[in-house]
């Protein structure tokens, strides 16, 4: 008995799916392609199988939301710790290896990703422009960093015309700018679109930098009107090092989202003696 041999051409399935698949499944498709086409003819009941398998790895890998996997995800990014998965082409990890954080010593400071000693001050490039005299000091039997503390003006801006002007080097805005004609208002033309003195854009040429719109930039990502933020966005070694020694637990608020947000505070679990 004789098994009935198709000609099956995955020809118009590839540039179907072309469009808006990734680099890698590209690869994929292409690779299948080729080696149908080198086959010639081949066993439909093989050629489905195969053809399904390859597409359930495409849609797994196309549709893997990082924003939707469980627990303080960002947490653990920002503190370095190692994703661990239960099946190599899984979403979301199932645990996070944080073993280089638990072996920190308890007589160094930790900033963005850099050791210091007791008695060191914070080095510029682990400086946010808010960290102001920043010095590692031994307090509570661990190290940890002390800051002045900055106590940045309120201005409450009613007025339309009036807004606040900022530097992106500087900690706190200047006192506000009032204008009888609003268009008088500093501009910045970035990537098509127009920016007044004051806000924010991050530049398309160089999207790890956010700059802040201000007189005189003339299209050079630069000092005062742009800066290189830190790694560590959250910085929790920086300011929290009791807490992650302690095992505490980081704290959202009911409408933050612990997959992208900063933690408001540590709950630490109260052992009775």
């Amino acid at each position: 008995m004789h098994s009935t041999i198709y000609t099956f051409d995955v020809h118009l399935i590839y540039f179907e799916y072309y469009a808006p698949m990734t680099q890698q499944n590209h690869l994929k498709w292409l690779v299948l392609y080729k080696l149908l086409r080198a086959m010639g003819q081949i066993n439909i009941i093989f050629g489905v199988f195969f053809l399904s398998l390859t597409l359930a790895s495409i849609s797994a890998n196309r549709f893997c939301d990082k924003t939707k996997c469980p627990g303080p995800t960002s947490y653990y990014k920002d503190l370095g710790c190692e994703p661990v998965y239960k099946n190599p082409n899984d979403c979301c990890p199932y645990k996070y290896n944080c073993d280089k954080v638990k072996s920190r010593s308890p007589n160094k400071c930790y900033a963005n990703g850099h050791e210091y000693n007791i008695g060191e001050m914070l080095r510029e490039e682990d400086s946010n422009p808010c960290d102001v005299q920043c010095r590692c000091l031994r307090l509570g039997g661990r190290a940890k960093f002390m800051c002045a503390v900055i106590d940045c003006p309120f201005f409450h801006v009613a007025d339309p015309n009036c807004y606040l002007p900022r530097k992106a080097n500087e900690c706190c805005p200047g006192q506000p700018i009032c204008l009888r004609n609003p268009e008088d208002r500093p501009k910045c033309f970035v990537d098509g679109k127009i920016y007044r003195d004051g806000e924010e854009f991050i530049p398309k040429s160089e999207p790890h930098k956010k700059c802040i719109c201000g007189p005189g930039y003339k299209g050079e990502n630069i000092a005062p009107f742009c800066r290189v933020p830190l790694a560590s966005s959250c910085r929790y070694e920086f300011r929290h090092a009791d807490d992650i020694a302690n095992n505490c637990t980081p704290t959202y608020y009911h409408r933050q989202s612990p997959q992208s947000d900063c933690s408001v505070g540590f709950r630490c679990r109260k052992y009775s003696s």
